[in-house]
Order: C-alpha cells, then structure tokens, then sequence
C-alpha cells in the first residue's frame, strides 16, 4: 500500500507544469493559511459577540428578578 502511494506522489509531481515554481507553490500554501486563520479569527470573533450578548441577557434578567 505504501509504494502505490509513493507512485501517486510520482505522478502528481511529474505532471506538475515546469512554469510553477516553488515560490507558487509556497505563496499558495501561505494563501490558504491566512484564510483558515481569517476564519477562525471570524470564528473567535463571533464566539465573543454571542458570550457577550449572553452575559448582557443575564445581567438584565437577574437585575429583573432583584
């Protein structure tokens, strides 16, 4: 199973156009890595706002029951 990988690999890099260059490759790579971090920076960001509205929602009702 491991050499049938392996010649996948092979394949994949044989067929690779020589124009693409490893900086492509790397800026690609870099692309993709700050849109996964803006998504969870979204994410974070979202999570904070809903923990906020929560508290704010609690501190009215225990303010009501007082």
């Amino acid at each position: 199973m491991r050499s049938s990988s392996k010649k996948v690999t092979r394949i994949f890099v044989a067929r690779i156009p020589p124009s693409v260059c490893d900086a492509v490759f790397r800026r690609n790579g870099l692309i993709s890595l700050r849109s996964e971090r803006d998504k969870l920076a979204l994410e974070v960001q979202f999570a904070q706002e809903k923990l906020a509205r929560f508290i704010k929602e609690f501190d009215h009702q225990v303010y009501l029951n007082v």
